[in-house]
Order: structure tokens, then C-alpha cells, then sequence
């Protein structure tokens, strides 16, 4: 079997508020595993902001999966999960002052193009 990695860029915005991506059906791409990279620039001060990894059946009814990932300053952050079980994921983004503009990239590793 060949794999292959797709990464695709999915937004990029400013982090002022709570808000979620919009989601990556992993089933279609062939999904062995994904992470989501979080590109954080022009950091004025985040506090209390974190990304969380959220998985769904029917791109609805989301749950977390796995632990939340501090985003203090500039730099990059991922959150990931190998052997996907459901089949829709999407990073949730909190905040609770200051901002950052994040870049949000998505990498699937699987055997679909």
C-alpha cells in the first residue's frame, strides 16, 4: 500500500473569541492519521487560550479528543490523533483575552489522494 500526505491549509484568522475550524472529513482522504498545526503570529497577549482536537460521526454532535494545547505566544502548536475513529475533526480554539492570528493547516496521512 502507498500512503500518501495531503496537507491542506484551511484558514487563516484572527483569534479574538472561542470559535471552531471548520471540519476535515478524514474517512475520504483514507485517514490513518491527522494533525491539525497551528501557525500563532501577531500574539497581543493571549491569555487563557488553548486548541483542542474535536472528533464527530456526523459533523454535528463534536466531543473532545485528547488534552487541550496552550497557546501563549507566537509560534507552533498541533494537536493529533493516530488511527482516527470517527470520521469529522476540527480544532476548537478558546480564549479568554488578548488574540492571535492563526494559520490553521491540516495533514492527513492515508491512502487516498
Amino acid at each position: 500500500m502507498i500512503y500518501r500526505l495531503i496537507e491542506k491549509q484551511i484558514e487563516s484568522v484572527s483569534i479574538t473569541i472561542a470559535r471552531k475550524s471548520p471540519s476535515v472529513d478524514v474517512a475520504s482522504a483514507g485517514g490513518d492519521s491527522i494533525s491539525f498545526v497551528v501557525v500563532a503570529t501577531a500574539a497581543a497577549a493571549p491569555a487563557t487560550s488553548n486548541i483542542t482536537l474535536e472528533a464527530s460521526l456526523d459533523d454535528t454532535s463534536f466531543i473532545a479528543v485528547g488534552s487541550a494545547v496552550t497557546v501563549a505566544a507566537n509560534g507552533v502548536f498541533s494537536v493529533s490523533t493516530d488511527r482516527p475513529t470517527l470520521r469529522y475533526y476540527r480544532v476548537s480554539y478558546a480564549i479568554a483575552s488578548g488574540s492571535y492570528t492563526s494559520t490553521l493547516k491540516v495533514l492527513v496521512k492515508g491512502d487516498k489522494e
